[in-house]
């Protein structure tokens, strides 16, 4: 009967342990919270930095009979991007990470004859928010990522003979990828390559139109 007691009381009290420490983790969420994150997921930041492959903008000829010239609105060179990275590690390899790149782009208008044309210059705000997955945990392993992309454009006022921002782009694509990530300690690095298929332009807008296909090469650091 001792023994059966002793078994009881030992029994007994490791239930209540163990329910009293559940009950802390669930009556203080942030502990628990971060409980879980420590046990599962990371947290990295850092920056990427890169330039775009292809041109961002069609170049376009017009006639203006009323004047007797021709127009011509083009985009001249391929601007860097660079932004904050945050990237959610999760279990298996996977991974959700999202960018806020800006770049400058620049339209130029030309006129054929006398007449001087300008240029325009206003900033674009890409933000992916990608899925990766890692083929590799070594410390030099190959990725792919998959997600959708949006875009906002930052333009001053229309001004006359200088072309107007090209508020018609379209806000949302599709994004694929893959590169390297190389880890030295504490740091993550690599070079990688990604394509955009951004949705159709805005058809009621007289902005140039831009290309939907974007290709771009990117290099990244973590921590």
């Amino acid at each position: 009967m001792n023994k059966v007691n002793k078994y009881l009381r030992k029994t007994t009290a490791k239930w209540i342990l163990s329910r009293s420490i559940l009950i802390v983790f669930l009556s203080d969420p942030v502990l628990f919270a971060q409980f879980k994150v420590n046990e599962l997921v990371g947290v990295s930041v850092g920056v990427k930095a890169g330039v775009p492959l292809t041109d961002s903008f069609r170049s376009v000829t017009e006639p203006l009979p009323e004047l007797g010239i021709t127009e011509r609105e083009f985009s001249r060179t391929k601007h860097y991007m660079v932004g904050p990275t945050v990237e959610l590690n999760l279990p298996m390899h996977f991974s959700i990470e999202a960018d806020a790149l800006y770049r400058r782009e620049d339209i130029t208008r030309q006129f054929s004859g006398i007449l001087q044309g300008g240029s325009r210059e206003f900033g674009v705000w890409e933000i992916p928010i990608l899925a990766k997955y890692r083929l590799s945990s070594s410390l030099l392993g190959p990725f792919l990522e998959l997600g959708p992309s949006f875009r906002a454009v930052q333009g001053g006022a229309p001004e006359f003979r200088v072309p107007d921002t090209p508020t018609g782009l379209s806000t949302a694509g599709v994004t694929v990828g893959g590169g390297l990530s190389v880890k030295v300690r504490h740091l993550n690095f690599g070079p990688e390559l990604r394509y955009t298929h951004w949705g159709s332009d805005d058809k009621t807008s007289n902005s140039i139109p831009s290309h939907h296909n974007q290709i771009e090469f990117l290099v990244g650091l973590s921590f």
